[in-house]
């Protein structure tokens, strides 16, 4: 028992991830935000989504839904 945790792999989230390109995550500076943090945000909305049904959950385990 404990918690799941479902990792998501995608070009788009580790370009932007400090110590790669020397940027932070949100924007290239404090305060600022990239322009495409909007997309990223939708593709990981995506992925949250997708999880359940990759993951095979079901209802009678984790109370999830049919």
């Amino acid at each position: 028992r404990g918690v799941d945790r479902v990792f998501v792999d995608h070009p788009f989230f580790l370009e932007k991830v400090w110590g790669k390109t020397q940027s932070k995550i949100y924007g290239p500076i404090a305060g600022e935000d990239y322009q495409d943090n909007q997309l990223r945000f939708s593709l990981f909305c995506q992925a949250a989504l997708e999880a359940p049904r990759a993951l095979n959950l079901n209802s009678n385990e984790y109370f999830s839904g049919p």
